[in-house]
């Protein structure tokens, strides 16, 4: 957790970006609590967004792990048929 005292307002990490808002608002005149509420703002921000990022990145890799493993099925399946295949013709051949 990483943590702003300044003799206006209190930031830290763990705070949600109401709070941190509302600290700014209440400190309105302040620059410097401005700044570094700016600075917790945009951490939350991008700590979100991150995780939204990462929870849909997720889900893609699942979705295709999910088409290879059918399209190794499938894989498997013609390549039996086809040894198949080859094995009739070679028995077609020499007794047809």
């Amino acid at each position: 957790m990483i943590t702003c005292n300044s003799d206006m307002a209190n930031f830290n990490t763990k705070q949600s970006v109401d709070e941190i808002l509302a600290i700014m608002n209440k400190n309105d005149g302040h620059t410097e609590t401005i700044h570094a509420g700016a600075a917790f703002l945009q951490y939350k921000l991008q700590e979100k967004l991150l995780g939204e990022q990462d929870k849909r990145h997720k889900e893609l890799l699942e979705q295709q792990n999910d088409y290879n493993s059918k399209q190794l099925l499938w894989t498997k399946i013609l390549a039996i048929a086809t040894i198949a295949l080859v094995i009739v013709t070679a028995l077609l051949v020499k007794f047809g």
